[in-house]
């Protein structure tokens, strides 16, 4: 295996042995080149343990790239490391008003940016961990199907106010017994691959017309 340095933004660089496993170079995607992207990778070190890396870099004036480097146990800790990774988190983008109270001239600019490099950082890593090695045993039994009858009447269609989708899951526990009880709140199934990770009381839908 070979000597692998990966710097870090704000910390010493991680020095290991180990060897790459995937990489994905988001500079240039659906058939064109962009200003901002993420590079991606992981590492398996000579351990058995894994490595995320994780950089943002941009060609746009008066932001400065920044990259992590994370050391995790297994192949399912890796793909957590990406999805519970912000894409937009280090992005300058469009200046906000001085004041609260001002009007915000580039707010739909502001939020097209963030959308598409939310879209593409997600089209990353569905390419990326790709692959049984990454991928987390679900125990469905903790998971309850979606209740049309909890819409009680409510004409307008359930939409995520996030980002949009249409598509969740109830939450569930065990109880002492040992059995599963669906709880009220509701999880969003982020089938738009953006990262969404929104939670909310199912008890709300009637006060809001279909939006918690």
């Amino acid at each position: 295996m070979e000597t692998v340095k990966l710097t870090r933004s704000g910390d010493a660089p991680i020095v290991f042995a180990g060897e790459l496993l995937a990489e994905n170079d988001g500079s240039r995607q659906l058939g064109r080149d962009h200003n901002r992207w993420h590079e991606l990778a992981i590492y398996r070190t000579e351990a058995g343990r894994y490595v995320a890396r994780i950089e943002y870099c941009t060609q746009w004036q008066g932001e400065s790239g920044h990259a992590i480097a994370t050391v995790v146990q297994s192949g399912a800790d890796v793909a957590r490391v990406f999805r519970d990774y912000d894409p937009t988190s280090h992005v300058v983008g469009y200046p906000l008003p001085s004041h609260a109270d001002m009007p915000d001239p580039y707010a739909d600019r502001r939020d097209r940016l963030n959308r598409d490099l939310r879209s593409r950082y997600a089209e990353q890593l569905r390419e990326m961990l790709d692959s049984d090695l990454f991928a987390e045993a679900a125990d469905l039994s903790l998971y309850a199907p979606f209740d049309a009858e909890l819409l009680r009447g409510v004409t307008q269609p359930f939409v995520c106010p996030a980002c949009g989708g249409h598509h969740f899951g109830r939450d569930t526990r065990k109880n002492e017994s040992g059995e599963v009880e669906v709880l009220t709140t509701v999880r969003c199934h982020d089938e738009r691959k953006v990262g969404c990770k929104w939670c909310g009381e199912w008890t709300d839908v009637d006060e809001q017309q279909g939006t918690p």
